[in-house]
């Protein structure tokens, strides 16, 4: 039987990026907007992260994603992060995701495989970078 409990506000501002903005809003402001979107779970002893019921998934291997790494992400989407230390999520570039699927796959990025694996990755990405 799979147990499924919702994780406290301090275990996901524990998972917030340290580069975060802190002259935008406090960690409690960030979490109730956070809060809005994502849930946070634990399943089974594991930390899951779900976006309108369903676990946010890494779009090759279809594991889910890490919460800090999903956090992260946010973040850059919402330009949350300190504009010094903002770099671009390697997997919203065109170039970075056909690297991260060569290297977690073991496959050329020029098949079928890869360009339905990209459809599936930039779905829920607005801001990703075909030129790049």
């Amino acid at each position: 039987m799979e147990s499924n409990f919702n994780l406290p506000p301090d275990v996901v501002i524990s998972w917030f990026p340290n580069e975060r903005n802190m002259e935008l809003m406090s960690d409690e402001d960030f979490y109730l907007i956070i809060a809005t979107e994502l849930g946070f779970s634990s399943v089974e002893g594991k930390s899951r992260v779900t976006r309108n019921g369903d676990t946010i998934k890494d779009s090759i291997t279809l594991t889910p994603l890490p919460p800090k790494d999903v956090i992260k992400d946010y973040f850059s989407t919402k330009g949350w992060l300190k504009k010094e230390s903002f770099k671009m999520d390697a997997l919203n570039t065109l170039s970075g995701f056909a690297k991260h699927y060569e290297e977690t796959t073991g496959k050329t990025s020029l098949g079928a495989e890869y360009y339905a694996a990209l459809n599936n990755h930039v779905k829920d990405r607005k801001e990703f970078d075909w030129h790049n």
